[in-house]
């Protein structure tokens, strides 16, 4: 879900067990800075569940399926809990799409 008109894109991703709601409080004074886009991890929220085993590298494999579809990049990540371990497996495999 995109939201917002900034200049810069910022990708939020949850935490275990949670969806992209947990965002609500933040969106209307992080929407102001970035364009934002909330992603549903796999097995989470309204996202399918793709494996047995949802590995962080999986999961980041799908964050950049979304980006490409939204031809994105050099973007920023905040992720909470899950969210980060998601974002730093990303960063690892996917270094070209990171704003510096």
């Amino acid at each position: 879900m995109k939201k917002g008109n900034g200049k810069e894109t910022l990708v939020l991703l949850h935490g275990f067990m949670e969806n992209i709601s947990i965002w609500s409080d933040l969106e209307k004074h992080l929407s102001k800075d970035f364009t934002l886009l909330k992603i549903d991890l796999p097995g989470h929220g309204k996202s399918d569940i793709l494996a047995e085993i949802h590995t962080m590298e999986m999961m980041a494999e799908e964050v950049k399926k979304v980006l490409d579809d939204q031809n994105l990049k050099n973007i920023h990540l905040l992720g909470h809990s899950m969210g980060g371990y998601v974002s730093l497996a990303f960063a690892e495999k996917f270094p070209e799409y990171l704003k510096v």
